[in-house]
């Protein structure tokens, strides 16, 4: 592990770059990098110089309001550190006000991913200055693009970020000035660790110290202006709340996406201040996908840091991934995420699936999330809608004059479709119901107020294409998606498990085991689809032909998972009676059977087998490690995971075994290396 006080970078440039933003003062020129300025020379403290405790080695950056210095303290210990001293001349009532406020919303905060704030003391001439950590790392979003990290693992960093800031708003704190250059990527145990810097323009709005706001001048901008909110461009400080941070942290995660900023900073700069307020008060970011889009030559090495190619990036951009720093970007405040906290919360839905909080401004995108949630209640007031609607129609043109009947006619003939449209979504037939509703694609817009139904059922038949008739009382216990991406088996409590063909969306029913399953796996060459029951049986399945080929009994009760070795000669078996089972695939038989550990027997931990069948994984219960065994005799026990903070909720597995994540009920995601 590298010394925990290391802070800004071994590179002395770029030591000088990135300290001058500790500062909070905007750059001229470009928004995270900024050159010292000459009056550097002024300073009263030299090189080689001291204060108190600290011997000064060099100038790292200079702002409005103080000087950063690199400082060896020498006692106790020997370390070094970020040394912010006030700069000569600058020693005003209000500016050493505003410094001591600064010292104070610094040493509230203690949180691993926020620079810390180790002494505060004044020059033998009275200056104010604080000591602080000194990070040795890059601005996030350099550090991503050097290390060519996915979207996955930029949204993993994200996430450390959010609950940093999250903690400084509970404290009563807001930063202002979230930019890359602020959020610096250091290394920790081979895992990249974010760090907050710079709280020295961050706005007190706790009462102990409101008294010691960090007001500006009238007018002038405080902050860099590609990463500010509208209402802190407006200049009403005294309005800011912990919302504006929000809009901050959106504009890095959008140039974490797609590696440049919604609004392009020479022509954001061009005219000035109001040109600014104009701008970021009026005019609406475009998506992220469209600005990769426009990016030309250059969206090439934006896929390429991300380990991807421009058409999947844009794919991943597009729809449910783009809305989330949408979100954190609108204009009005009241509609961006309320807290940092739901902001993680929602990059988590995205990362696990689930129904976002952001969407686009359309009822129909709501209705559509409604609808999901509430099948059963939804489904029936749809058909209620849809007689009623009916019935009205049919009642309406049996009084039209003869001249309207053509029209009326069609109108009727688009609610039959209609209905029969929504009867063939519930019953799951996709096919004829996309049918019914192409007949009204070039005019849907022209049928007034019935292009509600419509456009929902479009949405509906469009947006739910995986879930192929499994509707209300039907929900799938397992799902499983072959390593080819070509089949999806989903399993219901009553035994069945239907197969769907993705790519052309047809889907059939295998015959019914006699009892639920609730376990599924496809072997990785596509050959085999292996199913568990709450009977204790595995049945072996041959894709090509969809025939069974084999019953395995030997559990005791339900086959909780299943995994094909990575050798697709055998087969391991997890079940409710906490044994480990390995089935020889050519001979149809069970080669070994495994008694879990005793100790994960007494401590009544989940288990979970990985995807290659190699490593089994204990979690849960108050023990906070996670322990590896092998899948072979005796299950011998090969590592413990380091343990989280909270209690362990879920173990994931790689693909190739090589890592796992591990997630937490305080919503902290972790990667660990098993290699």
């Amino acid at each position: 592990m590298k010394d925990e006080n290391s802070i800004f970078g071994r590179d002395p440039d770029r030591m000088d770059r990135l300290l001058l933003n500790i500062l909070g003062e905007p750059d001229e020129q470009d928004p995270e990098v900024a050159a010292p300025s000459a009056s550097l020379g002024a300073v009263l403290e030299r090189h080689g110089g001291q204060i108190g405790r600290y011997k000064l080695l060099s100038v790292l950056g200079e702002g409005g309001m103080g000087v950063v210095h690199l400082a060896e303290q020498q006692r106790p210990i020997i370390r070094r550190v970020a040394l912010k001293v006030i700069k000569p001349g600058m020693d005003s009532r209000r500016v050493i006000a505003r410094f001591e406020a600064e010292r104070q919303v610094l040493a509230l905060l203690d949180h691993p991913n926020i620079a810390h704030v180790y002494d505060a003391g004044t020059t033998e001439n009275g200056r104010p200055y604080f000591v602080m950590e000194y990070v040795d790392g890059l601005p996030i979003t350099e550090y991503c693009d050097r290390h060519q990290l996915t979207v996955e693992d930029r949204l993993g960093l994200f996430l450390l970020v959010c609950s940093a800031v999250h903690h400084a708003h509970q404290k009563g704190l807001i930063h202002r000035d979230i930019k890359p250059s602020n959020i610096l990527v250091t290394t920790v145990d081979d895992q990249p660790v974010p760090k907050i810097i710079d709280f020295g323009i961050a706005k007190a709005v706790s009462s102990h110290l409101a008294a010691a706001d960090l007001v500006t001048e009238q007018g002038q901008l405080m902050g860099t202006p590609e990463y500010m909110s509208p209402e802190q461009a407006d200049g009403a400080s005294a309005d800011i709340d912990t919302r504006s941070d929000i809009y901050s942290l959106g504009v890095v995660l959008y140039q974490l996406l797609t590696g440049v900023l919604p609004f392009d900073s020479e022509t954001l700069r061009e005219r000035g201040v109001d040109h600014v307020r104009r701008v970021l008060s009026e005019q609406e970011p475009k998506t992220p996908s469209t600005r990769l889009s426009q990016l030309g030559k250059k969206a090439e090495s934006v896929a390429q840091q991300r380990q991807t190619d421009i058409p999947a990036l844009t794919r991943r951009l597009q729809r449910e991934l783009e809305w989330i720093p949408l979100k954190a970007l609108r204009k009005e405040r009241t509609r961006r995420y309320r807290s940092a906290a739901e902001f993680a919360d929602d990059i988590e839905n995205y990362l696990r699936g689930m129904p976002l909080i952001a969407g686009p401004e359309s009822v129909t995108y709501r209705a559509v999330k409604f609808v999901r949630r509430y099948r059963i209640p939804v489904l029936a007031l749809v058909a209620v809608a849809v007689v009623l609607i009916l019935a009205t129609g049919f009642s309406t043109a049996m009084f039209v004059q003869a001249t309207r009947a053509e029209k009326s006619a069609q109108r009727n003939a688009y609610l039959s479709d209609m209905g029969r449209a929504a009867q063939a979504w519930e019953t799951g037939d996709l096919l004829r119901a996309r049918t019914l509703l192409e007949r009204y694609l070039p005019q849907w817009s022209r049928l007034g107020e019935a292009s509600f139904e419509w456009r929902l059922l479009w949405e509906l038949v469009h947006e739910e294409k995986w879930f192929f008739g499994f509707r209300a009382g039907a929900e799938p216990n397992a799902v499983a998606l072959s390593a080819q991406g070509r089949f999806l088996a989903w399993a219901d409590k009553e035994g069945r498990v239907r197969i769907v063909e993705v790519e052309i969306e047809r889907d059939f029913m295998l015959p019914a085991t006699a009892s639920g399953i609730h376990s599924l796996a496809f072997s990785v060459n596509g050959q085999w689809l292996a199913t568990g029951g709450d009977d204790g049986l595995i049945t072996l399945w041959n894709v090509p032909t969809w025939t069974e080929e084999a019953s395995l009994a030997g559990h005791g009760g339900r086959v909780t998972h299943l995994a094909f070795h990575s050798d697709e000669e055998s087969l391991v078996s997890l079940g409710a009676d906490k044994t480990v089972r390995i089935w020889d695939l050519t001979e149809r038989a069970e080669v070994i059977a495994h008694q879990i550990p005793a100790e994960e027997k007494k401590n009544d931990r989940k288990l979970r087998v990985s995807a290659d069948g190699r490593l089994l994984a204990a979690f849960g219960g108050l023990d906070n490690t996670v322990p590896f065994y092998g899948v072979e005799p005796n299950m011998p026990r090969l590592a413990e995971l380091p343990g989280q903070k909270g209690i362990i909720l879920a173990v994931e597995f790689a693909a190739d075994a090589k890592f796992a994540i591990i997630s937490t009920h305080d919503s902290s995601v972790a990667r660990r290396d098993l290699d």
